[in-house]
């Protein structure tokens, strides 16, 4: 009537788990890897967002430059600067310039031992130019 466990099924079951846990640590450090990622095209995204305003004005305005630093730091972004970027109108069918320096936490993994992972948050730096022309 009752089950009698079969000397050994356990030790079969633990490769399994041993996946799982790998599979686990894996899918964690995929979805960090991919939150970086997203901040980096996001910032991408504003980049392009902002030339196409500079085409129309044929400069970065210091209200928009407000704007753009307020929307990457909502996103995680420190010390943005626009160095290089142009501020002046340069006239009709100049080439204009945005230049965005930033700096943004990044998490990076280690697997030290068989299933320590430490994950570290580093700074990284990124640059994004995009230039176009004056079109006002």
């Amino acid at each position: 009537m009752f089950m009698k466990c079969k000397s050994g099924s356990m030790m079969k079951l633990l490769p399994v788990l041993l996946g799982v846990v790998v599979v686990v640590i894996m899918t964690s450090m995929y979805l960090g890897f991919m939150a970086d990622y997203d901040n980096r095209e996001y910032a991408d995204y504003l980049a392009r967002e902002y030339i196409l305003r500079m085409e129309s004005k044929g400069y970065m305005s210091r209200q928009d430059g407000y704007e753009l630093i307020n929307k990457l730091q909502e996103r995680g972004f420190y010390n943005v600067n626009f160095s290089g970027s142009t501020t002046t109108p340069p006239g009709y069918g100049k080439e204009i310039t945005l230049s965005i320096n930033a700096k943004v936490k990044i998490k990076k993994y280690m697997i030290n031992k068989l299933l320590d992972v430490t994950d570290l948050t580093e700074s990284s730096q990124i640059r994004i130019v995009k230039k176009s022309t004056a079109k006002y």
